[in-house]
Formats: C-alpha cells, sequence, structure tokens
C-alpha cells in the first residue's frame, strides 16, 4: 500500500516517541523490545529500528496476513478469516495483563492494532479506543500518547479523502477514542465539527448530547468560561422543551449547579447568585432542605463579592438555623464562622463576640475540639483587644485546656494567658 498523508505525519513524529519511550525505559527499568546491544548488533545506527520507535506501524510482514506484493487491500474472504485471529490477539493481551506482563500484552494489542486497519477507519477507531481506555487505566502514557496520534492520522486522512462529512459515525467514534487517550483539544474539535452538523440539520438530541460531552470536555479542562456558556446553552434547551421528562428536570437542576460552580470560578456573583436562587426554588418545590444550608451559605459569599453586606449576614444566620434544625452541626458551625468573620470585617467585635459564643455550642455538640479550640482563642482575642481582661482569661484557659488534650498549640496558649496577666497587673 501507497503511503498515506497520515502515516508519513505519523513517521514524522518517531523521535518524539523514541524519547517518550526511552524515558518509560529509564523509569521502569524495564528492557523494552530489543536490549541497547542487540539493537547494536543489528544496526551501525545509533538508532532503534522502526519497529521500536512506531508499534502502531508495519515494519515487516505479519504471518497473519497473505502474501501481499502489491500492498493491496484484503478480500472479503481474507478479512473474514483474519477477524477471529484478531480477536484472539484481544484475548491474549488480556491474559498477560491479567499475569501481570504489561509490556508482552500492550506489544500484543499493537500487533492487533496494526492489522485492525484492514477493516476501515471506524472498525479501527473503536479498536484504538478500547485499548486506549485499557492503558488509561494502567496509566500506559506511551501508549496513550500513539494512540492520539494514529487517531490523528485517521482524522487527517479521511478529511483529505472527504469521507468524514458523509460519515458522522465516524466523527463520534473519534471524539470518543480522543476523549479515551485525553486528547481534549482534538476531541474539542471533532465535537465541534459535530456541533455544526447538528445546528445546520437542527437535531436537537444530537445539539443536546453534543454540547453535553463540550461541555464535560471544557469543565475537565478548567476551561471554565467555555464550559459555562455551554451549560448555559443547555439549560435554554432544556427550558425549552414542551414535554419535559423526568430526566430533563434532573439535568436542569444539575446544569444550574455546573452553572453555579463555574460562575463561583469565573467571579461572576451576580449571574451565580441568580442560578442559587433557582436551584433554591427548586428545592423548596421538592420539599428538600437538606442541601439549603450549604447554598445559603454559598449565596451569603455571592452577596459579600457583590458588597451586600447586610444580605450576606441574613443568609448566614438563616444558613445556621437551617442547619442547626437538620442536626447539620458542621455545616452550621462554617455559617456561624463566615458570619463571624463578617462582623470582623465591619468593624463589630460585639456582635462578632456572640456569634462565636454560639459557634461555641454548635462546636460542642458536633465534638468539633479542634475547632472549640481556635473558637475560644478567637473569644479570648477579641475580649483582650476590648480589655476585657477576665474573660479574656478564662477564653484563653479554656483553649489551652482542650490543647493539653489534643497536644497541640500548649505553647500558644500558655504564651497567651502569660500576656493576658501581664497586662492586667500594668
Amino acid at each position: 500500500m501507497k503511503a498515506t498523508t497520515g502515516e508519513k505525519k505519523v513517521h514524522m513524529h518517531k523521535k518524539v516517541f523514541l524519547s517518550s519511550i526511552c524515558l518509560g525505559v529509564a523509569l521502569t527499568g524495564t528492557v523494552l523490545l530489543l536490549s541497547a546491544g542487540a539493537i547494536a548488533q543489528e544496526s551501525n545506527s545509533s538508532q532503534p529500528p522502526q519497529e521500536f520507535l512506531e508499534p502502531l506501524e508495519f515494519t515487516k510482514p505479519d504471518p497473519l496476513l497473505p502474501e501481499m506484493p502489491g500492498k493491496r487491500e484484503l478480500t472479503p474472504a481474507e478479512l473474514e478469516a483474519l477477524a477471529p485471529a484478531l480477536d484472539q490477539l484481544n484475548a491474549e493481551a488480556a491474559a498477560l495483563l491479567q499475569a501481570g506482563k504489561k509490556l508482552q500484552a500492550f506489544n500484543t494489542w499493537n500487533r492487533e492494532l496494526r492489522l485492525r486497519r484492514f477493516f476501515g477507519y471506524l472498525a479501527e477507531v473503536e479498536a484504538l479506543t478500547r485499548v486506549g481506555n485499557i492503558a488509561r487505566k494502567q496509566s500506559q502514557t506511551t501508549e496513550m500518547q500513539l494512540i492520539a496520534q494514529r487517531l490523528q492520522a485517521i482524522q487527517l486522512e479521511a478529511e483529505t479523502e472527504a469521507k468524514v462529512p458523509a460519515d458522522p459515525k465516524l466523527l463520534q467514534a473519534l471524539g470518543a477514542a480522543f476523549v479515551e487517550v485525553a486528547a481534549r483539544e482534538q476531541a474539542v474539535g471533532i465535537y465541534q465539527q459535530i456541533l455544526a452538523a447538528a445546528r445546520a440539520s437542527e437535531d436537537m438530541p444530537a445539539l443536546e448530547a453534543t454540547l453535553t460531552a463540550l461541555a464535560q470536555l471544557h469543565f475537565g479542562g478548567l476551561d471554565y468560561s467555555q464550559a459555562a456558556a455551554t451549560y448555559e446553552e443547555l439549560l435554554v434547551l432544556n427550558q425549552k422543551k414542551s414535554n419535559r421528562t423526568q430526566q430533563d428536570i434532573l439535568n436542569e437542576g444539575l446544569y444550574l449547579e455546573k452553572l453555579a460552580f463555574l460562575y463561583d470560578k469565573t467571579e461572576q456573583h451576580q449571574k451565580s447568585l441568580e442560578v442559587r436562587e433557582k436551584l433554591l426554588n427548586r428545592y423548596r418545590a421538592a420539599q428538600n432542605p437538606v442541601p439549603v444550608p450549604a447554598l445559603k451559605i454559598a449565596m451569603g459569599e455571592d452577596c459579600q463579592g457583590l458588597n451586600r453586606l447586610q444580605q450576606a449576614a441574613q443568609y448566614y444566620q438563616e444558613a445556621y438555623a437551617l442547619a442547626w434544625a437538620l442536626q447539620q452541626f458542621a455545616r452550621a458551625g462554617e455559617a456561624l464562622q463566615k458570619l463571624g468573620a463578617l462582623y470582623l470585617a465591619q468593624k463589630k467585635p460585639q456582635e462578632a463576640l456572640q456569634v462565636y459564643q454560639a459557634l461555641l455550642v454548635v462546636q460542642q455538640r458536633g465534638s468539633d475540639f479542634y475547632g472549640l479550640m481556635n473558637t475560644y482563642d478567637q473569644i479570648g482575642t477579641l475580649n483582650l483587644e476590648r480589655k476585657a481582661y477576665p474573660q479574656a482569661l478564662a477564653a484563653f484557659q479554656k483553649g489551652l485546656e482542650i490543647a493539653r488534650q489534643l497536644k497541640y498549640q500548649e505553647d500558644y496558649f500558655e504564651s497567651k494567658i502569660q500576656g493576658v496577666s501581664q497586662q492586667r497587673n500594668r
């Protein structure tokens, strides 16, 4: 067979593959395929043979193939005879991996993959996806890179032959395969092509599925602004449906939760607050109070980001009250800590002291001893600042008692107590 454009492209990258494989040898101490001595015996060149560099490319005839002097395609009968042999190679590779022989296993899979290309792009991509999944689970980075390179070659060949527009199944398979080997940029490019086709044909199910795939890719790649834009479109599509299913309702909640997180990451506090209001309404309609305390704490943070401090304080108070009623003591403590810090930032030490006194009760109920120790420290410091020495001394002494139980920060509290005593005696 005449070398294709994709094969030439893969060949251009053989030095990159060599560097990656040699690094793997250095890290694992495993001799791969041929020892340096064997290589030296076979060639005077310092470069290893081609099969070492390009395990997914043919370098010599395979015993499973018929004689092919003209590099021809296989006949249907020959393909039918070859298929079970390739399935057997897959089974042998799986058995080798199970036996702990990773190198031999992936060598066998690579042989299978070389032969799969005789069955066409789609069958080869499906096989590459299967082996790529195994390579990812086994942390075989070099194998994943090799598969990604072959997928790119297939994409280029198919586009050159103008087969991609006529075969949406191949596009879908390529997208899934790139995802499997963590080639995010290439996967995004494929799904954007699929998205354009779905928009042009107004195929709503395909549009929704493709946007979901893109949203996950953007999210996983920490491209938060693109992820937010994609989830916004998914939310609009979801809400436009005339007959929404239970799954659509669940998806709406998922999109809102994702958007709240993404708006936080991009510091879009107003959008985040609006999305969380919608989530709050959903929880109320479902009579599900369990997630509400955490949600109201987040809404308080949004209000702080918008400098709506009174509204922030109200959200924290509501979060504390509901969390206490639900016996979510850790969440109640978190709300009070946020509220106390807010009052301190507003130079309201008396209000902060009242909050920290309530926080002690919550932490006692939740058996949060480290939290108690830190809260006594905060109370002691606030009382010391207002020269309320007896109250400061009592708080630091309580903190010392807990510190001794925990065997942690004992010297710190002892120095605090000593400092209070010295200031009292001045």
